[in-house]
């Protein structure tokens, strides 16, 4: 079996980059750095806004974001000065505003009462932009600024 290779440093213990594999829960508005790399978040908090900002860009930066619970707060992940692109798919197709994407935002929302258990975003970087792409159940439940 061929070696698997990672640009950051490689724990001795299991192989893995700093934070790769890892899954966390947010119930507050958090900050991450480039050492949460590779790891999944559920965003679970009913009734609270969760604000992620994310860190300064940096090549190979991954993380992903699982909506854990139905809310009636907005959650919002942010780049403070680095531009989000790509696009996130929705399951409910009709005939209006399917898919949104993003092309130079630096805010994708999860939107309140919409966002379903399961929606979900990916993020890398390249280090100089997010790269998004993600899948939601309900039309509008993801927007960009």
């Amino acid at each position: 079996m061929a070696a698997t290779h990672f640009s950051g440093p490689v724990n001795s213990t299991n192989g893995f980059a700093p934070g790769t594999g890892s899954i966390e829960t947010i119930t507050a508005s958090q900050t991450l750095t480039s050492a949460d790399n590779g790891k999944t978040y559920v965003l679970s908090h009913a009734s609270v806004v969760i604000a992620v900002t994310l860190p300064s860009p940096s090549a190979g930066l991954s993380f992903k974001f699982i909506s854990g619970l139905a809310t009636s707060a907005a959650h919002t992940i942010a780049a403070t000065s680095t531009l989000l692109h790509g696009g996130i798919n929705e399951l409910e197709v009709d005939t209006s505003d399917d898919g949104p994407s993003a092309s130079g935002s630096t805010t994708l929302t999860l939107v309140s009462s919409l966002e379903t258990v399961g929606d979900f975003v990916e993020m890398q970087c390249d280090g100089t932009s997010w790269f998004i792409n993600g899948q939601t159940k309900l039309d509008g439940a993801v927007t960009f600024s």
